[in-house]
């Protein structure tokens, strides 16, 4: 049985905070979704957009989650390289 999606999501939470501020500052880079989602939605359209959000990091956390209790070793190695990569190119800028 899957432990309960709320569960997982605060276990995995710097993953999702990470993750979510990824897509906010990094991904998007200050660019507008103007063009693709309009720049009024009202509050039937922020609801849906929030939930969309919410949905995309409760699958992340469950997918993460089970990657590291199937392959915890090659789980570190990927998180080492990963950590690895970042402060290389926060030095390289």
């Amino acid at each position: 049985m899957d432990p309960k999606p709320i569960l997982v999501a605060g276990q995995e939470s710097l993953l999702v905070y990470g993750f979510h501020l990824w897509i906010i500052f990094g991904f998007l880079r200050g660019k507008t979704l103007a063009p693709v989602v309009g720049l009024q939605r009202g509050y039937l359209g922020c609801f849906a957009i929030s939930i969309a959000i919410i949905i995309l990091m409760l699958f992340l956390a469950r997918h993460y989650h089970t990657l590291k209790s199937k392959y915890p070793r090659h789980v570190r190695y990927a998180q080492a390289a990963i950590v690895t990569a970042m402060i290389a190119v926060f030095f390289m800028q």
